[in-house]
């Protein structure tokens, strides 16, 4: 498993307790996955009470790849669409992009230039981008 380097003054990630906890999952043991294991250091004055200040186990674990997660990207098939910015600090944008290419010839994924991890949900061009694939006839 690949942890990205969340420690970098904006953030800190528990990789011990996330280690930890993934152990005791493996073994069935789930009464502690609400423990927070990512806390964002965004400074008061840009708080305006929609953030989220850190994650549970629970939460960071649900947005995360199962183990075989090859089977999750074939079925995507044509009926799925991935949008991601070139410069996404969480996942690597032409890494994830030769897995789709190799597992789910069929998917779009789109690379969008000059956006981060969040830019994608401020952009008009990514929201264009999104909009024009919604659009679209369902695929059969």
């Amino acid at each position: 498993m690949h942890f990205a380097n969340l420690n970098d003054g904006r953030n800190h990630s528990a990789t011990e307790r996330i280690i930890g906890l993934l152990v005791l999952n493996s073994l069935g043991v789930r009464g502690f996955n609400a423990l927070p294991v990512i806390d964002f250091n965004k400074p008061v004055e840009f708080w305006d009470g929609t953030e989220t200040l850190s994650y549970s186990f629970r939460l960071n674990s649900s947005y995360h790849p199962r183990n075989r997660y090859g089977m999750d990207v074939r079925r995507l098939a044509n009926r799925a669409a991935i949008f991601i910015g070139e410069h996404d600090e969480a996942v690597d944008a032409r890494r994830l992009q030769k897995l789709v290419a190799k597992e789910s010839p069929l998917t779009q994924l789109k690379i969008l230039p000059d956006l981060d991890h969040f830019g994608i949900f401020t952009s008009v061009a990514a929201h264009d981008e999104i909009a024009n694939w919604l659009a679209q006839p369902l695929a059969p």
